[in-house]
């Protein structure tokens, strides 16, 4: 067999990946043009597109691909010749991502991720191809040796499923779950970094303009934009999240996961059951109080999602009185009844804001002191804000305390349930797939029969560690012994 080049569309979206390598060099001669760097700033800019444009046209000539028989082969480099073999049954995770552009040509990016650890990006990843790429890959994962892939493959509707294992966001829950959202914030809090770091970066005539329009404006105004910015922002915020996750859908074909969603970029995420980790049941306090949970699974590879967390968000929004009974028609080794937790005891919850007080008070007493020193005239209003910033992260503080806690779910299945900045998260994780238990057990603890425990699960190509402080040693013990039931142990003392 021929290996075959890409199709002259993937030229485009390698382009866009080289100039966003290429962004922070943009981003300089775009400042140094509106600073007066005139025709050498964009001069510059030309250049690196110019480079872009050379180095994505040797990439794409260089660049091949083979479907074989057994394996992936994909041809790379110019001077270093660089060959992959990916055998299908190494294959863990296929992303298949479509912009709108390429939806009347038929055409998809695919991302294959194997056990190799080769960053973000996956092990391979293959521009513009046509669909009957992807769904031959995913036939060769499962079944050996099957037929040569034919553009009739791509029409095929995917094999029947189990009952009850579809689900299909709708747009009630769509709208629930974007209202819910908390993602404004940084879009708010960068709006207002630009419109503060707008005057270094215009021109000076358009400063002077803008402080003259400023100076004249009533503070009615001025609380009137900044409402006008706060309404952008959580519109920018709803309008992505229902495009991100317009059409969600969730299959399982046989021990498969197929998670499919996006409006202007369709991504289809396929993984096997047995590698995913661990479940998470997440809530922000917003959706706590709505009764609403998302759930997301950490699996053993980088090219889950497009998410900073890298999780595949299995249900985006789900009620959380039917979370785990929705989770079980998916991942069938859930337990059936939520677990009761043991809990941090109230008494011991403050031991949570002592330790972030002390550790936020080794840089805030500097602070204040030199404040004090050069800046007296502002010391009052630094103390003010010092305690106001011990006030806001010692009730995140409390909170996590309030919502830390941990339990043995079923024969094989841990829960683990952590708190953090105004969320809580609750983890389903077998005994098989915890990569290690760590208890901390220092004299004082002892005393009080106190200790920590952590719990490590692998999360994409790094570790997830799920930690609860001054759990009751009975507790510890318990927990230790079920995951190792017939091997002596110690508790580690600091």
């Amino acid at each position: 067999m021929t290996p075959k080049h890409l199709p002259v569309l993937a030229l485009v979206l390698m382009l866009i990946e080289e100039v966003k390598s290429w962004g922070w060099a943009l981003l300089i001669m775009v400042v140094g043009l509106f600073k007066g760097g005139g025709l050498q700033a964009l001069a510059g800019g030309l250049a690196i597109l110019a480079l872009c444009l050379v180095l994505v046209g040797v990439r794409y000539g260089r660049f091949t691909y083979l479907l074989d028989v057994d394996a992936v082969t994909i041809n790379t480099g110019l001077f270093v010749r660089k060959v992959r073999h990916i055998p299908y049954a190494k294959i863990q995770t296929v992303q298949r991502q479509q912009w709108f552009f390429l939806r009347p040509f038929h055409l998809e990016s695919v991302t294959l991720e194997t056990s190799g650890q080769e960053g973000k990006g996956g092990e391979a990843a293959l521009y513009a191809v046509p669909l009957s790429v992807a769904t031959a890959i995913e036939a060769r994962r499962h079944h050996p040796k099957p037929t040569e892939p034919t553009p009739a493959m791509a029409s095929q509707a995917a094999p029947a499923t189990p009952a009850g294992s579809s689900y299909r966001i709708d747009a009630h829950d769509l709208n629930v779950f974007a209202l819910t959202s908390l993602g404004f914030i940084p879009i708010i809090t960068g709006m207002f970094w630009l419109i503060d770091k707008f005057t270094d970066l215009a021109p000076d005539s358009w400063q002077h303009t803008i402080d003259n329009q400023m100076a004249h404006l009533a503070v009615v105004l001025l609380a009137a934009l900044v409402v006008i910015v706060l309404v952008i922002g959580l519109a920018v915020s709803y309008l992505n999240i229902l495009q991100r996750y317009f059409h969600f859908t969730l299959t399982r074909t046989g021990e498969t996961l197929t998670a499919t969603r996006g409006l202007f970029k369709t991504i289809s995420v396929s993984v096997r059951l047995n590698r995913i980790q661990a479940l998470r049941f997440k809530q922000s306090l917003l959706r706590q109080w709505c009764g609403l949970t998302t759930i997301q699974a950490l699996t053993a590879s980088n090219a889950a999602d497009d998410e900073k967390e890298n999780d595949l968000v299995m249900l985006p929004v789900v009620r959380t009185a039917a979370s785990l009974a929705t989770a079980r028609r998916f991942v069938a080794w859930l337990p059936a009844i939520a677990p009761t937790l043991t809990m941090v005891a109230p008494t011991h919850r403050w031991y949570y804001v002592r330790n972030v007080i002390i550790g936020n008070l080794v840089w805030l007493v500097p602070g204040l002191v030199a404040t004090g020193i050069w800046l007296p005239s502002w010391l009052g209003w630094a103390g003010l804000g010092a305690v106001l910033w011990l006030v806001f992260f010692g009730a995140q503080a409390y909170n996590a305390a309030r919502q830390s806690g941990v339990a043995v779910a079923a024969e094989t299945i841990l829960c683990v349930q952590t708190g953090s900045w105004w969320a809580r998260e609750r983890f389903y994780v077998r005994r098989a797939n915890i990569q290690s238990l760590t208890v901390k057990n220092s004299v004082w603890l002892a005393q009080h029969n106190l200790g920590h425990l952590e719990v490590n699960v692998r999360a994409g190509d790094s570790n997830e560690t799920l930690t609860v402080n001054y759990l009751p040693l009975a507790t510890i013990t318990e927990i230790l012994t079920w995951y190792q039931p017939t091997a002596p142990f110690l508790l580690a003392t600091d």
